[in-house]
């Protein structure tokens, strides 16, 4: 009887180690799990979690925009009056590393409106993509919706969302497509073919950081245009799809498509797609955006992509065939040489004490709300 029991153990041993040897010749693989907000990869190599990730789509639940800035200066009047607001985020706010000092100049000169950001890291690598949230209805802010208005975007591609409105990481042609304005066109000429309307990062053609256009906009029935340059690969382009009962001056109140947006930008949701070009700022490092709006309330200037009559001054950028390469350049261009210089205090001189901006690009210390590598909702 004991030589049985011996010989049962000694199996079962045997069997035991048969196993053990299967379950090492097994392939470790890993596994995602997505919700369309939150994934996960998890591999079989000890049942374990390898990363999580949840994309930053608001940059926190307070945004800049829902916070007191500092007013550093205030030019009211003149030829180019302007205001520079800075805020300091701490680390850890809505969840992000680092102290951030970051600015934001809004400055008019001509029958231009310039906003330019910039944020510095302090002391952490952090996610920075700023844009501004503003709405647009040349026609009047009451003068109902802006689908009949005529629109060019000098995108040939977009970047393509999930049901959740967060980038998939490819690049989709407009060819073919409701989002082709690469020639003019009315807005609500295709919106319908869209389940609600605009809601899209485009890719704007050209090197990424270069100073370019980015879309012109016309009014035909007030003869109002505008064009809008700035210097950063993407510009979201939304069409007021959520607005509906709100009230503006005067007692407007503005519904579906009162207005749109082009928000110029860094791609959203570029920190878990790295073929997106990084919004990562290294402590020391600085970000910086320059948008400048073009506007013109005659009408000799046209459709978009036809031109105006530069002679009458309606344009402050008229259509250089080479994008500036410095904000003074365009400055320089759109309301002729001897402008102020726009350095990092806001004064007229150079910190450095020569005749070359310190940046290189000549623009004000600036910033703007929500430091997520994500889209921005709101404006002040």
């Amino acid at each position: 009887m004991a030589k049985i029991i011996s010989v049962f153990y000694v199996v079962l041993l045997s069997l035991s180690l048969i196993d053990l040897s299967v379950a090492v010749r097994k392939p470790v693989g890993f596994y995602k799990l997505s919700n369309g907000k939150i994934s996960i990869t998890v591999t079989n190599w000890g049942a374990t979690v390898q990363s999580v990730i949840v994309p930053d789509k608001q940059g926190g639940h307070r945004g800049f925009s829902d916070v007191i800035w500092t007013v550093l200066e205030h030019v009211k009047d003149g030829s180019s009056p302007y205001i520079t607001l800075y805020y300091r985020s701490f680390d850890g706010e809505q969840g992000f590393p680092g102290d951030l000092d970051v600015f934001v100049t809004y400055a008019l000169a001509g029958n231009s409106l310039s906003i330019s950001m910039k944020a510095k890291a302090l002391s952490k690598a952090t996610p920075v993509n700023l844009a501004h949230h503003g709405y647009w209805n040349l026609g009047g802010h009451n003068s109902g919706n802006i689908l009949n208005n005529t629109i060019k975007i000098y995108g040939s591609k977009i970047t393509p969302v999930d049901d959740e409105l967060i980038p998939t990481g490819k690049f989709l042609s407009v060819k073919g497509t409701p989002f082709d304005f690469l020639e003019a066109n009315t807005i609500g000429s295709r919106i319908g073919e869209l389940s609600a309307g605009y809601d899209i990062n485009y890719v704007i053609d050209g090197a990424e950081e270069q100073f370019k256009k980015v879309a012109e906009v016309y009014d035909g029935k007030s003869g109002r245009f505008m064009e809008l340059w700035a210097d950063k690969p993407g510009v979201q382009f939304y069409t007021g799809n959520m607005l509906g009962g709100e009230k503006g001056k005067d007692g407007a109140v503005y519904g579906a498509h009162a207005g749109l947006c082009l928000e110029t930008q860094g791609f959203p949701d570029a920190v878990n797609h790295p073929n997106f070009p990084s919004q990562i700022v290294n402590p020391g490092d600085e970000y910086k955006h320059f948008m400048l709006y073009n506007g013109s309330s005659s009408s000799s200037s046209g459709a978009p992509g036809q031109s105006g009559d530069e002679e009458s001054g309606q344009w402050c950028v008229a259509r250089p065939s080479v994008p500036f390469k410095t904000l003074q350049e365009a400055m320089d261009y759109a309301c002729g040489e001897g402008g102020a210089d726009w350095d990092d205090d806001g004064d007229d001189e150079d910190d450095d004490g020569d005749d070359d901006d310190d940046d290189g690009g000549g623009e004000e210390e600036t910033g703007w709300h929500g430091r997520g590598d994500g889209m921005v909702e709101k404006t002040g």
